[in-house]
Parts: C-alpha cells; sequence; structure tokens
C-alpha cells in the first residue's frame, strides 16, 4: 500500500513539474528499487535514455527495439491482433509508434476494418494517444463506443496519457 502511495505521489509530481528532468529520474530509480516486471525495467530505461545526456536520437533508437517492452498488451496482440502492412505490423518514426489492428468480431460493429493508434511518446512516457477508426461509413456512435475500447487497449500499459479522440 506504501508503495502504491509513492507511486501516485511521483507520477503526481511529474505531471505538476512536466518540464523537470530530475523528477522523472528519481521516478526511474523508485522503479528500479521497488518493480521488476519487465515493462517496469523498460519504463525505467527509458526515462534514463530520454531524459539523461544522451542524444535524443539514441532514446528514439532505444524505442524503436523496445517499444513491445513498454506496450506488452499492444505488441502482444492480447485484444486483438496487429495486422500486417508490408510486411510489418508496427512503424516507428522517432518517438512514435504507429499500430494498425484488425478488430475482432464485434456484432453490430460489422462495418470496422481497423484501428489505427499511434502512441507519442516524450522524456520516458507515453504522453499522448492518437487513434482513428477504419470502417466503411462509420457513425458517430461506432466511433463514440470503440472509445472505451482503445482506452482499455492502451490503459493497460500506460496509466500516463492523454487521448485525442476523433
Amino acid at each position: 500500500m506504501a508503495r502504491e502511495r509513492d507511486e501516485t505521489a511521483l507520477l503526481a509530481a511529474i505531471r505538476a513539474a512536466p518540464d523537470d528532468d530530475t523528477v522523472r529520474l528519481v521516478y526511474a530509480d523508485w522503479i528500479d528499487e521497488h518493480r521488476d516486471a519487465e515493462r517496469d525495467r523498460a519504463t525505467s530505461e527509458y526515462i534514463r535514455l530520454a531524459c539523461g545526456e544522451a542524444p535524443r536520437g539514441r532514446a528514439n533508437a532505444w524505442l524503436r527495439d523496445n517499444w513491445q517492452r513498454l506496450s506488452p498488451t499492444l505488441a502482444a496482440g492480447i485484444l486483438y491482433p496487429a495486422r500486417q502492412r508490408g510486411g510489418r505490423n508496427v512503424w516507428v518514426v522517432g518517438s512514435v509508434v504507429d499500430l494498425y489492428y484488425d478488430p475482432p468480431y464485434i456484432p453490430d460493429f460489422e462495418r470496422l476494418s481497423g484501428i489505427r493508434l499511434q502512441l507519442h511518446f516524450a522524456r520516458g512516457f507515453c504522453v499522448r494517444v492518437r487513434w482513428l477508426v477504419r470502417a466503411r461509413n462509420p457513425d458517430p456512435f461506432h466511433v463514440a463506443a470503440l472509445a472505451g475500447l482503445v482506452r482499455v487497449l492502451v490503459g493497460t500499459d500506460h496509466r500516463f496519457v492523454e487521448y485525442d479522440d476523433p
């Protein structure tokens, strides 16, 4: 319980001072001392690279090679698998991870042909998610209904996100 309060306090401090890398690095140290999941180790590594003295290109290269460790639910296709595009199912450009998912079969959503997610990373965290529903004649009801699915899909891995809903 105390660990959860400490983590909540550290994340609140990061939100309160978004330009202060010191708080982020303290959080990375806290992760190293209190967490042992692969996603947490990856978060600590990424924070150190993104907020440290390393050139920005190094953090982006790390993200390209390790985004799956930061987003294991998305990478594993636990809710539904990623679609292959040009032999690849993920594109990483700079600090943006771009995924395109085939939808599961959902009654009343037969027109849905895919969901595109763009995860924007900055200074150690996924800070913004942009998403787009691909569908034949999408209507606002179907798009709004998918907002919850997208938030669960991303929120399983990332607690520190703002969403750009379509």
